[in-house]
């Protein structure tokens, strides 16, 4: 560990409402979102440009 405290990535209400809307059957389903389907929409929505795959996916859940 570093000692240095992670910087945290809030969503943005518009970030959030994006992700509910493009991953709403993952989320109707409980299917977990991979890789490669973050990445997709990180690169598709310039709004999701400043997140990170893992906070992508964290929102899911």
């Amino acid at each position: 560990m570093s000692g240095h405290p992670k910087r945290l990535q809030k969503l943005g209400e518009d970030q959030s409402h994006l992700l509910k809307t493009l991953f709403k059957t993952n989320i109707v389903l409980r299917k977990e979102l991979k890789r490669e389907d973050c990445e997709r929409v990180m690169q598709k929505y310039e709004i999701l440009h400043g997140l990170s795959w893992k906070k992508i996916k964290k929102h899911d859940s």
